[in-house]
């Protein structure tokens, strides 16, 4: 039976597996500092550590724990890019801005390499195809992202290629980038929390943000006063900045993990280690684990009510992608709100009180969001030219009452954890 957990302990598996930490103190008090960050997820632990690092003295109040929500509970997927495809980025924001963004992600991969070396780090990627018309459209992709975006890691996959990735007969062939990356995204959180500490910057869990911007950050039971204020709260900023809220929707996605397979099923099913999502608009995506279990997500919803069993639903899933796992048992099953734009690019800017804020990843943002707290914390120190690419993204407010997957398909997007 799938495990659950208490509302203030981190949900699925990467908390039950990693080790305990003990809970950092909420803010008690005034505190005065040169930047008060809001929200303990990639997006403002990357920014309060490079604060520091930069010799900034900084506050960081999370309402739950560092790595409680999207951030910590995720596929563990790193690609480069963004959630829709990059023809569709350039129509947004233009040639120049598009690859601007594109090196800007693609560097956030490379410092993964350093940030996530302590987190189950692996290489590889495949984007599998159900449907032929996208194996055209791979083909097309890896071209261009060789010719226009110096990326040449992409390889398309006919379906014996992709039998040495995935042994499902679901799938017609795919896509494989040698540069993606994939590990405990809950493991990265903890590293960056660590680091931003040993530069310096002192962290308060447990402190929920009643009030944020114009220089002060007011919680239950203290407050900060900051020269910057950066709000990183992704799908739950709506309750916190209702203006910012208008330009996100908070998407769930569930996950899983099963119950070890042991070493050889586990690499027969995934013989190369390699992570995998597929072309659906509402993605299946899974990676095989250090003790082989499965870690599986699909299914994600904009609204109405969740699973009644999250384990027999996505057990169902696992089983049309492997039929050889009908009735696999599922250790954890979990859930998690992902942020989505109408655009499927991320919201970066600052409030009209001169907050900085940075959310609406879109499933795709456990490289860009890290670059995005970059971003924001090299701005506040006087180099802005990576947060004004960001800034230059069209933010466009959901287009209430209709429906939300109207504006996803306006959009051109998937939906991933």
């Amino acid at each position: 039976m799938p495990t659950s957990a208490p509302d203030d302990a981190i949900p699925g598996h990467y908390a039950a597996a990693g080790p305990e930490t003990p809970p950092r103190p909420p803010l008690e008090g005034a505190v005065d500092v040169d930047a008060c960050v809001v929200g303990g997820g990639l997006t403002g632990l990357s920014a309060a550590r490079e604060l520091a690092r930069r010799g900034a003295s900084v506050a960081l109040v999370e309402a739950r724990r560092v790595g409680w929500g999207a951030s910590g509970r995720n596929g563990g997927q790193a690609v480069a890019g963004f959630a829709p495809p990059m023809t569709r980025v350039e129509a947004l924001v233009g040639r120049a801005d598009a690859r601007a963004l594109w090196d800007l992600a693609r560097g956030a991969l490379r410092r993964l390499e350093e940030d996530a070396a302590g987190c189950g780090l692996r290489r590889g990627f495949v984007h599998a195809a159900r449907r032929r018309s996208s194996l055209r459209a791979f083909a097309e992709w890896a071209e261009a992202a060789a010719r226009d975006y110096d990326y040449p890691e992409l390889a398309p996959l006919d379906r014996a290629g992709l039998a040495a990735h995935v042994a499902s007969p679901l799938y017609a062939g795919g896509l494989y980038d040698a540069g993606a990356r994939h590990f405990d995204p809950l493991a990265l959180c903890r590293a960056l929390a660590a680091g931003a500490e040993s530069a310096g910057a002192a962290l308060y869990e447990g402190s929920p943000a009643l009030e944020a911007g114009g220089g002060a950050v007011r919680t239950r039971a203290g407050r900060v006063r900051a020269r910057a204020v950066v709000l990183a709260c992704n799908a739950r900023i709506g309750a916190l900045r209702p203006e910012l809220g208008r330009h996100v929707a908070p998407v769930e996605s569930f996950v899983c993990a099963t119950a070890p397979l042991g070493a050889e099923r586990a690499r027969r099913l995934l013989p190369s280690g390699a992570a995998v999502c597929d072309d659906r608009r509402h993605v299946d995506y899974f990676r095989r684990l250090p003790d082989h279990r499965l870690l599986f997500g699909g299914g994600a919803r904009f609204a109405g009510r969740p699973p009644r069993s999250l384990a027999d639903f996505l057990r169902r899933r696992i089983a049309a992608v492997f039929p050889e796992l009908a009735g696999v048992e599922i250790a954890h099953a979990w859930s998690g709100a992902v942020a989505a734009t109408r655009t499927g690019l991320p919201c970066a800017g600052r409030t009209r009180d001169g907050a900085w804020f940075a959310h609406g990843y879109s499933g795709e943002g456990l490289a860009v969001s890290t670059a995005a707290g970059r971003a924001i914390a090299a701005a506040i120190c006087g180099d802005g030219a990576d947060f004004a690419v960001l800034s230059r993204i069209p933010r466009r407010a959901l287009p209430r009452p209709r429906a939300p997957w109207m504006w996803a398909a306006e959009a051109r997007t998937r939906i991933s954890g």
